[in-house]
């Protein structure tokens, strides 16, 4: 209320590091839940900090009466720690439905880092589904490739084609490090990932045609040709929340 009579909808509150951010947020997710009747989303930075936070405040909310997770499809939630990522494919979903004002326009946002969720980050994510009608094409492009042989016959010229721009840009624009990075899971399979313009792994996982290249080239994964479904624009997600 007192942001509608400035004729605001949102506010920025900087905390210096120890001086109680999570806390802060909790009260204030309270707050808004207990007041105003609101649900509440509190968007984290990364998994660990969302596992932390949730965890150590989970205690307190339950005091008050009030549910908490880190679960978006469960609607019982009054308050619910998640992920850029997170939010992103849920409301793809309601929109498509048609149902993203009527689910977000009774739940407010709060963001435990505006630097990195907002500020610094890409505000558009790109979706991408399996084209299981030309994979094979690709997988036998790319294979061909790795092996050092020549243009297979039952692999079109504009595939061929494009196979070898996307190794040759791997192979003279792209660095390990800058533009990429190995890493391993917690089973210990090895994959590339792509790095945002600063050289770090981005919150939210970046695509790109040259990713498929160089996961078959150093890690074995199968390519696959992809095609692009669906743009989620962030900043227009989030003007949608109260």
């Amino acid at each position: 209320e007192c942001l509608r009579d400035f004729d605001q909808r949102a506010v920025i509150l900087q905390i210096k590091t120890g001086e109680g951010k999570s806390i802060v947020i909790a009260m204030l997710a309270i707050f808004i839940v207990k007041l105003h009747g609101k649900r509440v989303h509190v968007l984290e930075n990364n998994a660990g900090l969302l596992a932390r936070d949730h965890r150590t405040n989970a205690p307190f909310y339950a005091k008050m009466g009030l549910r908490s997770g880190t679960d978006l499809n469960d609607e019982s939630l009054h308050i619910c720690y998640c992920l850029k990522a997170d939010i992103n494919k849920r409301f793809l979903r309601q929109m498509i439905c048609g149902k993203l004002d009527e689910e977000l326009g009774q739940t407010v946002l709060i963001v435990d880092e505006v630097d990195d969720l907002i500020v610094n980050e890409r505000p558009n994510a790109h979706y991408v589904q399996k084209d299981h009608s030309r994979t094979p094409m690709v997988i036998k492009a790319y294979a061909a490739l790795k092996n050092g042989q020549p243009q297979p016959d039952d692999v079109s010229e504009d595939f061929w084609e494009r196979a070898v721009r996307t190794a040759q840009y791997c192979d003279t624009k792209l660095v390990s490090g800058k533009d990429y990075r190995q890493i391993e899971d917690d089973e210990g399979n090895a994959r590339i990932i792509r790095l945002d313009d600063e050289g770090k792994v981005p919150k939210v996982k970046l695509t790109a045609p040259w990713l498929q290249w160089l996961n078959y080239k150093e890690c074995g994964i199968e390519p696959s040709d992809e095609t692009r479904y669906a743009v989620v624009c962030t900043p227009y997600i989030f003007n949608k929340y109260m």
